[in-house]
């Protein structure tokens, strides 16, 4: 994995796997800004290092942007990635996987926090983005209930 640092923002690029070495990043200040647009891969190994850099220093403060839809899965099952407490306002923007059955085309649209509504039964949605094709609004590939679990933490 690549990390390059710009804009204040260290950009990670590359598989998250076992050979992931954050410690470039250990004697940093908060917060700690992460993008993660280009990660392509994340494996178990990785997500352990991930969280072992986390654990360090749990005070530290972090920032996540550009989130995949990978990484996501990984919050949903170990918030802890998110620091020490898990907070879901860390992840600044991130991906959806959305698909437009009209046209039959996919795509990973980026959302920032603010974009993600609490729903009248408890859940949560994002407002209606149209399909770049034949503009009619799509939908998310997952369940809202699923994706947005990262999101309980949230008042």
């Amino acid at each position: 994995m690549e990390i390059k640092l710009k804009g204040g923002i260290h950009h990670l690029s590359g598989r998250m796997d076992e050979f992931l070495d954050l410690t470039s990043l250990e004697t940093l200040g908060s917060p700690i800004k992460f993008n993660l647009r280009e990660v392509t891969s994340i494996n178990s190994n990785g997500i352990r290092k991930f969280l072992s850099f986390i654990v360090k220093d749990p005070k530290r403060d972090m920032e996540f942007h550009e989130c995949t839809a990978e990484f996501i899965s990984n919050v949903n099952i170990i918030p802890q990635i998110l620091g020490q407490p898990p907070n879901a306002r860390r992840i600044k923007s991130l991906f959806v996987p959305l698909t437009c059955e009209s046209c039959d085309r996919s795509e990973n649209y980026l959302i920032v926090f603010d974009q993600i509504n609490p729903t009248a039964t408890g859940s949560w949605e994002i407002a209606p983005v149209p399909c770049n094709t034949c503009h009619k609004p799509m939908s998310l590939e997952v369940e809202p209930a699923d994706y947005f679990i990262f999101m309980e933490d949230v008042a």
